[in-house]
């Protein structure tokens, strides 16, 4: 029985299909990753959330108090932790505040966390008065982390019902 190689055409035939697979796959990729992202950020939300449920339940059903920006208080927050440290006690794991989408973890490094916490409407709240505020986050990313810059869909919002969106409601 005689053996049949492959010809120089089907070989480059067989190369040509590879190169277009490549190039269909590639674009998709990041878009991909920056789905991923956003999920696990939405995630972090999530349980971020469930912290702050436990912690309002310790603490005579309030909201803690924090500064909303640590490395440029507003007034009246001058004193006043990143949201991470009050719940810390009941989440253990610090990368729940480090967004993925964080470009190396720039606002994670200098802010304490990648989100940024709504210590204006929210320091002290009483949970049931919280609640009242349904369009107002709790939380949200510090920067466009999800998409083009200046699109409201571009950051992940928590809301006082645990509610978590990709973009405002």
């Amino acid at each position: 029985m005689k053996e049949r190689f492959l010809t120089l055409v089907e070989v480059l035939m067989i190369v040509v299909v590879v190169v277009i697979l490549i190039i269909l796959i590639l674009p998709a990729t990041p878009k991909v990753r920056g789905q991923s992202e956003r999920s696990v950020c939405m995630s972090n939300f999530r349980r971020i959330d469930v912290g702050l449920k436990i912690y309002t339940s310790d603490n005579n059903n309030c909201m803690p108090f924090c500064s909303s920006v640590p490395t440029a208080p507003v007034e009246g927050q001058e004193n006043l932790k990143p949201i991470p440290v009050p719940l810390m006690k009941y989440l253990k794991d610090r990368k729940l505040f480090r967004c993925p989408s964080d470009p190396g973890g720039e606002f994670f490094i200098r802010e304490g966390t990648s989100y940024r916490w709504n210590g204006e409407k929210f320091n002290g709240m009483k949970e049931s008065e919280a609640l009242k505020l349904i369009k107002v986050p709790v939380l949200k990313d510090f920067d466009d982390f999800h998409g083009e810059r200046g699109k409201k869909d571009s950051r992940n919002y928590l809301y006082p019902d645990g509610e978590v969106t990709a973009g405002p409601r």
